[in-house]
């Protein structure tokens, strides 16, 4: 028997409590940091948008927070750059890039990618997502067709939404939750479809009353692939009133439908085993914000003790003596000559050391967000990856896993998501024939994608020099080297153009020529050598007689016989 309305959204209801639990041990250190580091950003549960005043930041530094806006802003500028190409499109069998209908038609695609992303607000948002990545450990950002911009994106707050993956790793159901007033809902899902009290709020005129909507996506365990309509798409996608505004339930959706492919793109900074949220760069340097703010309070005080230290007063002086800076009381002093007022005590703090401990402070936290590698990137903004990669080595091994797992995780479903709504909607033509049923690749080119790898050339060029090295004194050592996988490794690492190198086809063929030509060489020379031999001996007199070395070599050739 098929499952009512009302039955299905409290199973929704039951999955979302479930997911409530589950991070539920992440908030509290996402609330310390958006009350130490990101204010404006996260929104939890005992906090409604409508109500909810801006938190005042309890960090007493402001570095921090701008370490964090540096490292989002390098991220973007170095990952995906409005300004420069960031990735491009292949195939997965290089040699198909040679047929020039493969190459146009690869190459329209990729122009329709730029297209659509500058068109949207794809790199506005992808900022902000790199500030919750950093900070929080997580980004989700909603990736949506849209008749305007043709791809509309909407980044995530932490707080807002909650997270589950399969069985891969891969994130596949997110619930969220988020506000809207009794007219926004009217005018997006229509009035018909509201509950009993939002309906109420309307004909009362209560417009701007707001409710709590839940947003349900998750992967449908049956639909008929043949079929197209909403109800039969691999992603289930529904709407409805959170039963949380009314005290109960409500008995209808205000929208259901589906998605072709998961919506939201979601990428953790690191996680450990089957842990979904994982860490952040945030949270690894915490404790040094709160102990930094800590250090500032306590010099601050020290500092204000000194200026303004706490007095003692004689008795009946409280309301009499004017203790601001520049007033002045002749005579007052008591019947022992003492001054009715004086500091109970004289501090005299070394503010130096705290100076010091501040610094280092400051120091671990700039580098716990790359600031000096990024500061790096902005000092010399038109450096090669090579460069970045020589100066930086250290720091790109530490950040490679975080971009390779916002390559897998963020990126790559991105780029499949863009395709599908380009190409649901008319923009990419027919590929020709040589595609069928291939495969295309996605390459990513930034200038920290090309770093990354230029890190790997490192240990290539260490190792033949190296063995070159050797080489002067065990000649031997050179065969331990295989010339051709070190030049095909290095093309992979930094990115150069597949139809630079060879097929192991093309360099048998080269060589088997060359070593041909080689041979060919050393006959002639060998016959040359021959018949300038011959003329050597015919011209060379032995004896006065006339006799030559040649005739001698017949004669004795001669007798022999």
């Amino acid at each position: 028997m098929a499952e009512s309305v009302k039955e299905r959204i409290e199973r929704h209801n039951s999955i979302l409590a479930e997911l409530k639990k589950k991070r539920l041990p992440h908030e509290t250190g996402w609330r310390d940091l958006s009350r130490f580091l990101l204010p404006a950003h996260g929104l939890y549960d005992s906090e409604k948008p409508g109500e909810r005043s801006p938190r005042k930041l309890e960090s007493l530094d402001s570095r921090p927070r701008k370490n964090l806006s540096n490292f989002a802003a390098m991220m973007h500028s170095g990952h995906t750059s409005p300004a420069r190409p960031w990735f491009k499109i292949t195939t997965e069998d290089p040699d198909l890039m040679d047929f020039a209908p493969v190459r146009d038609w690869v190459s329209f695609v990729e122009k329709l990618f730029y297209q659509a992303y500058r068109k949207s607000n794809f790199y506005a948002s992808v900022h902000t997502g790199y500030i919750e990545l950093a900070g929080f450990g997580v980004q989700a950002m909603l990736q949506e067709e849209s008749w305007e911009s043709i791809l509309h994106f909407a980044t995530q707050t932490i707080g807002t939404y909650w997270i589950a993956q399969n069985h891969q790793g891969v994130v596949d159901t997110l619930y969220r939750k988020f506000s809207m007033t009794a007219r926004q809902m009217a005018a997006r899902f229509g009035k018909d479809n509201l509950s009993s009290h939002a309906k109420s709020a309307l004909d009362n005129k209560q417009d701007l009353q707001e409710f709590n909507v839940i947003h349900a996506v998750e992967p449908r365990e049956f639909y008929d692939p043949r079929k197209v309509d909403n109800s039969n798409m691999p992603f289930v996608s529904c709407y409805f009133e959170d039963g949380e505004n009314n005290r109960e339930l409500p008995d209808n959706f205000l929208r259901e439908g589906g998605y072709h492919d998961f919506p939201f793109r979601v990428a953790r900074w690191e996680t450990f085993g089957n842990e979904v949220y994982g860490t952040s760069l945030g949270l690894d340097v915490l404790p040094d914000i709160k102990q930094l703010t800590a250090v500032i309070r306590t010099q601050t005080t020290s500092i204000h003790k000194e200026l303004d230290p706490p007095m003692a007063l004689a008795s009946g002086m409280k309301d009499r003596l004017n203790l601001m800076p520049g007033t002045q009381h002749p005579g007052l002093l008591n019947q022992q000559g003492e001054p009715l007022a004086k500091p109970v005590y004289s501090p005299n703090p070394n503010l130096q050391h705290g100076v010091a401990l501040r610094q280092d402070i400051r120091e671990a936290i700039t580098e716990g967000f790359f600031n000096d590698l990024f500061l790096f990137l902005i000092q010399r903004p038109n450096m090669t990856a090579t460069e970045v990669a020589e100066r930086h080595e250290e720091k790109l091994l530490l950040l490679g896993p975080a971009i390779e797992r916002q390559q897998s995780e963020f990126f790559n479903p991105l780029a499949d998501r863009t395709y599908g709504i380009l190409d649901r909607n008319g923009y990419i033509p027919p590929p020709p024939r040589e595609l069928e049923n291939k495969e295309l690749k996605v390459e990513y080119i930034s200038l920290l994608a090309q770093a990354q790898k230029q890190v790997g050339t490192q240990a290539i060029s260490s190792t033949t020099q190296f063995a070159a090295g050797l080489s002067q004194f065990w000649p031997d050592a050179l065969d331990k080297i295989n010339p051709d996988e070190a030049i095909d490794a290095w093309a992979d690492l930094s990115g150069s153009e597949p139809k630079m190198i060879n097929t192991e086809q093309q360099v048998l063929e080269i060589r088997q020529t060359r070593a041909e030509q080689k041979q060919a060489a050393a006959m002639n020379e060998a016959m040359m050598n021959a018949a300038q031999a011959g003329k050597t001996m015919s011209e060379t007199k032995i004896n006065p007689d006339e006799r030559t070395a040649l005739t001698d070599v017949a004669a004795a050739m001669g007798g022999a016989q």
